[in-house]
């Protein structure tokens, strides 16, 4: 394979995990800001520690998973550029 194929493959690798890093962090900002606008509209009481409890137990859920994939992707990601570099 010749180096200009290869770096077009790493190019589109390094764009799929950029979409999946970018789409992580939006998936988790709407989180919050739904929780945060629940909260203000009274939707969800802060005294119902029920409520409260499963609420960021999710969000912990969902941010840990959002972290953990966008710090894998960052890592593949820094991984294709030294791969470029090499062939450049």
């Amino acid at each position: 394979m010749d180096a200009q194929r290869r770096k077009n493959i790493l190019d589109l690798t390094y764009q799929k995990h950029l979409q999946i890093a970018t789409a992580s962090v939006i998936v988790f900002f709407t989180i919050v800001v739904g929780l945060t606008v629940a909260f203000v509209t009274n939707q969800l009481q802060w005294s119902n520690s029920t409520h409260l409890f499963s609420v960021l137990a999710i969000l912990a859920l969902f941010g840990v998973s959002c972290l953990f994939i966008v710090s894998r992707s960052s890592r593949h990601m820094k991984k294709i550029i030294e791969a470029i570099e090499q062939l450049s």
